[in-house]
Formats: C-alpha cells, structure tokens, sequence
C-alpha cells in the first residue's frame, strides 16, 4: 500500500478510529492480537483501558515509521467482513469507520476482494453535512414524503454525499415489510412472499379482479427493482463508483416514499 505512506491522519481522526474499533474489538486480547498480527508493539499500553491502549499504540507506530501502512493494514483486517456475523453489519461498521476516514479525504474499499485506499474530496467539517441534511429536508418536506423517509435526511447519513441516506432509506422498506408481516426473509425473497398473489401476507387492494392482481404484482415488482438498482448497488459498488447528487436523492427518496404510502394503506392478510 505505497499509498498510504503519502497520507497524513490528524490525532483525533485516530482518536475517534480507535473509539469505533474497541466498540467491537472491546477486550485488552482483542487490541493485542490485532496489534502484534500486524507487528505493532502495544505491552507499554496493554495495563490501560482498551481505547487508550490501542490509540497509543498506533500513534507511536505512525510517528515511529512516519507512514501509516500497518496502521492501515491493521484497519482492513478489523473491517474485513468474516469479523461479522451479517453483510449488514459488516457493511455498517465500514461506513462508520469511512464517515471518520471521509474528513482526512480518504476512504477504505473492497474491489473485487482487494483491498484499496481511494483519495476523495474531503467533508470539510459537520455544519456542511448538516447544510446538506437541511437542504434535501426541505425539499422534501416540500414534496410531502413520508416521515419515515424524512428520518435519513440527517447529517450523519449525508458525510458521503447522499449515498449513505438512499442506501438506509431503502433498508427501511424490507424492515417496514418484516414489521407488518412477521417475516424475517429478505430482499426479493421477503417481497414475493409478503405479495404473493396466492397466499399473500400484504395486499394494497382486494385482489377481486385481474387489474387489481395486476397491481399487486406491479407494486411487488417496483420494490424489487428499487432494490435492485439502489439498496443492491449502494451496498456493494464503491462510493468512488457510484456517485449521487441532491437531484437523484430527491427522485430516489420520492419514489421510497411512494413505497412507504402504499405499505401504509395495505391489508393485512395473515
């Protein structure tokens, strides 16, 4: 990772890479057995709480070596997804690592199995993030879209440029879903289940005529394309790859929204 020798890292990004590590990694066994994997001295440290123990020893390693490749070395192994019991998880613990990454411009990728630091413009401070939350907010209110959707227009979901938000927005339907009908399946699987037009869970009419059935398949439909095209995409494409600006924020949380009502209005069939 040649890359990484040329990046610098303030002490209070380390600071807060190290509270967000030892949320999961909480035992001093833990801190050690990533530091001496990747050959970071920590035994002066190891009588401290586990955020100091691991915070001083990565400091000492990046001034010692003046590059931060086993620190970053280090990251991607605490990151890397066997760690998880879910995708889900192990992409969430990810995200909050790259939001703190996301102010020193830099960001921690997976592409095709490799790993790779990609430089990014840097999120200058919170109040833009928070411009950002209340500028989409707006604008949405303006459109009268569902609470629910209202609820990802925060600023900590918009560090990364509204990618974040769509992606937690559409995570929000498949949770609605379970909610409603008790089932714990996912994705395209959860939504022919919950609409079936056989033994459906859910129904957004009476189903009493072929152009209601018709309706029931097509709202089925339009949930698993969102998810196919947003909720699969953001998960799984790097941000680098797969940009959002405001407009197709609005015309993606418009149409979750859209979703959102419908689920709202449909019967219960259990």
């Amino acid at each position: 990772m040649v890359l990484s020798k040329l990046i610098t890292i303030k002490s209070q990004t380390l600071d807060k890479i190290c509270e967000t590590l030892t949320s999961k990694y909480w035992k001093h066994s833990e801190i050690s057995r990533l530091l001496n994997l990747h050959k970071i001295s920590d035994e002066q440290y190891s009588h401290l709480n586990c955020k100091t123990h691991l915070y001083n020893s990565l400091a000492d390693n990046i001034n010692q070596s003046h590059n931060l490749t086993k620190f970053f070395n280090l990251l991607f192994d605490a990151c890397h997804a066997r760690n998880f019991d879910t995708q889900e998880e192990h992409q969430h613990f990810l995200e909050k690592i790259n939001i703190i990454l996301s102010y020193e411009g830099i960001q921690l990728k997976y592409i095709d199995g490799k790993k790779k630091i990609t430089i990014i413009k840097p999120t200058s401070s919170v109040s833009e993030a928070k411009q950002r939350a209340n500028k989409l907010k707006a604008t949405l209110e303006d459109r009268n879209i569902h609470p629910q959707v209202i609820m990802f227009c925060k600023e900590e979901f918009l560090q990364e440029n509204y990618f974040h938000a769509v992606l937690e927005a559409c995570k929000s339907i498949y949770d609605k879903i379970r909610k409603m009908t008790g089932c714990q399946e996912d994705a395209s699987q959860l939504v022919e289940i919950a609409f079936s037009t056989k033994k459906p869970l859910l129904a957004i009419n009476n189903l009493s005529n072929k152009n209601e059935i018709n309706e029931q398949i097509g709202f089925s439909n339009l949930i698993k394309g969102v998810s196919s095209m947003f909720r699969n995409t953001t998960s799984h494409a790097p941000k680098l790859y797969w940009e959002i600006n405001f407009e197709d924020a609005v015309d993606i949380l418009t149409m979750i929204s859209f979703i959102h009502k419908k689920l709202d209005n449909a019967k219960s069939l259990q």
